[in-house]
């Protein structure tokens, strides 16, 4: 090649590196420049977002369960608290054999082994094995050293005389929601609000507190003071029980309430259960009785006759409502009698006597109409809106669908199904001089004072006045007798009622035994309903409720706060 092409190409060439070259300095010169921006970016100015990004990745947020109110009487002794418990878990995915888990867990003596098996077979990984080991026994569940169990010192919800007041207060359950009574119906004021507690965890797995975080403490739930007085709950349960068991009754309920407040001092059922269990066993026991059984009253009700008549100025007192020959009454076919003989009788002496034949006639007079308006104005036929979840409301046809037996049956006290806190609510209005005062059962929660309605007259004092003085004579010389203490007037009533069939017709040999009553009745202070279901053998409510009221306020009588009631017998007699 001539050596002046050979100079030209070689410029050529040189010329088209350079460009090359240029580029590729460019390049690496832009490069860098963008590897420093973003080494500056990120070291720099998005170091705080890196640093955040970390820490979340090792943040560990635990939560801070609250601690649920407490339940308290109106003295302020605890029903229901929170304590510390020993409680034990297993974590079923790491059980390898369980039949000699099992066992092990048995031979300690804290469950069966049959027991720990039916827990073990729960579908859930985690399961709540036992609660509340006692200290001493603790020692031998760590001494199984199986890494399935997990035991966790924690508060849970425990229950002062729990079968006494578990009827009221309800339970929780696992998770420390309410599942019954009280815990159940104030659930969202129990139950307080839950935080948490942040925490960050070093490379070596150090757990530690992070200055930058902020914990939420938890909020504990509002406490809630019931109206109940703990010393009358107790006397009013264990004298229940004491006549449930030795009539082999079915189950019994008490009511005790404050006549001028409606504040319910005892409300007491049996038989009853261990809140503490969290409702295992029957789940029948777990029924509170008072707000949820509805009976038929029988003659306890023949004071809402009582008060029609009276108020609507239909019978006086020594009206003749019964003939001297009058033993039955023949109605639509049925025959209703008196459950013993008597010749002719006065409404007063219908009413000391409990004729159902003299009030059947009363109740014709007054007519279904004005019989009916009563019965509603009494509180019947609708709920009393206590606070306690499942409260009936009673059943009673309407008027226009009475037949002249409804008419008939209802006068005393069949045909027509209460609850018991409607009864005493009635009986209330007698002892209020003639004034309705709603039942409670809530004082306060947290600081705020439960709001009461208030009074409203439903029967002319007059008429409360003469009523009253019927219910004395019942227990100075009536069916009540057995309910007289000497030393204080008593007013009540007696009720035996046939127990009505679900297929119609009412049950033999099957009866409700009641009484409701107050004291003094000059200026009445306390009143109470007691009732037993089909009691066995004596079923009257003369003989068996009757005593019952009587042990029962002989026993509140015996209080301090309330002996200045008990008056000298040369008084009471002068």
């Amino acid at each position: 090649m001539h050596p002046e092409m050979m100079i030209k190409n070689i410029k050529c060439y040189a010329k088209k590196t350079n460009k090359k070259i240029t580029l590729v300095f460019i390049f690496a010169t832009v490069f860098t420049v963008l590897i420093v921006c973003r080494m500056i970016s990120v070291q720099i100015i998005g170091a705080s977002k890196i640093e955040q990004i970390c820490l979340k990745k090792n943040r560990i947020i635990m939560k801070d369960r609250a601690e649920r109110g407490n339940i308290i009487d109106n003295e302020g002794n605890y029903i229901a608290i929170n304590i510390f418990s020993n409680n034990i878990y297993i974590i079923k995915k790491r059980v390898l054999n369980k039949h000699k888990l099992a066992q092990k867990i048995a031979n300690t003596g804290i469950m069966s082994y049959d027991k720990v098996i039916a827990k073990l077979n729960s579908p859930y990984n985690y399961i709540p094995l036992y609660y509340n080991v006692p200290e001493n026994e603790i020692h031998e569940i760590e001494e199984i050293n199986n890494e399935s169990i997990i035991i966790k010192r924690e508060k849970i919800r425990y229950y002062n005389h729990a079968d006494v007041f578990s009827s009221i207060t309800g339970f929780v359950g696992i998770d420390c929601s309410g599942l019954e009574g009280i815990e159940f119906e104030f659930d969202n004021n129990l139950k307080g609000t839950d935080g948490f507690m942040q925490y960050q965890r070093k490379p070596n797995g150090k757990i530690y507190k992070h200055p930058s975080y902020k914990d939420k403490p938890a909020q504990m739930g509002q406490t809630i003071q019931l109206t109940l007085n703990s010393e009358i709950q107790q006397i009013a349960f264990f004298s229940l029980k004491d006549y449930v068991d030795r009539y082999n009754a079915v189950n019994g309920n008490v009511i005790i309430m404050e006549v001028k407040t409606g504040k319910i001092l005892a409300m007491a059922n049996y038989p009853s259960y261990d809140a503490n269990l969290m409702g295992s066993g029957d789940p029948a026991l777990c029924k509170n009785y008072s707000v949820l059984s509805l009976f038929e009253p029988g003659s306890i009700f023949k004071l809402i006759t009582a008060a029609a008549a009276l108020e609507y100025n239909i019978v006086k007192e020594d009206d003749y409502v019964k003939g001297e020959n009058e033993d039955s009454l023949i109605i639509n076919g049925h025959i209703i009698k008196d459950s013993h003989e008597s010749g002719a009788l006065t409404f007063k002496e219908s009413f000391i006597e409990s004729s159902n034949i003299g009030f059947v006639n009363i109740g014709n007079k007054i007519g279904k109409r004005l019989l009916y308006v009563m019965i509603n104005a009494m509180g019947i036929n609708k709920k009393v809106n206590i606070g306690l979840p499942g409260e009936q409301k009673g059943l009673l046809l309407n008027e226009r669908e009475w037949i002249p037996i409804h008419q008939a049956n209802i006068c005393f006290g069949q045909g027509v199904s209460v609850t018991a806190l409607q009864m005493i609510a009635s009986y209330n209005i007698v002892a209020n001089r003639g004034y309705y005062i709603k039942p409670q059962i809530i004082n306060k929660i947290g600081d705020t004072k439960y709001s009461v309605s208030p009074k409203k007259r439903i029967i002319k004092k007059s008429t409360s006045s003469r009523l009253n003085k019927m219910l004395v004579s019942v227990v100075k010389s009536g069916t009540g007798i057995k309910a007289n203490i000497p030393g204080v007037t008593i007013a009540g009533k007696t009720g035996t009622a046939e127990k009505s069939s679900s297929q119609g017709g009412y049950l033999k040999h099957k009866f409700t035994s009641s009484f409701v009553g107050y004291f003094p009745a000059e200026d009445p202070e306390i009143i109470m309903i007691v009732i037993i279901d089909e009691p066995k053998g004596i079923y009257w409510g003369s003989e068996v409720a009757a005593p019952l009221f009587r042990s029962i306020a002989e026993n509140i009588l015996g209080l301090k706060q309330y002996r200045y009631m008990i008056k000298p017998l040369k008084e009471i007699h002068s």
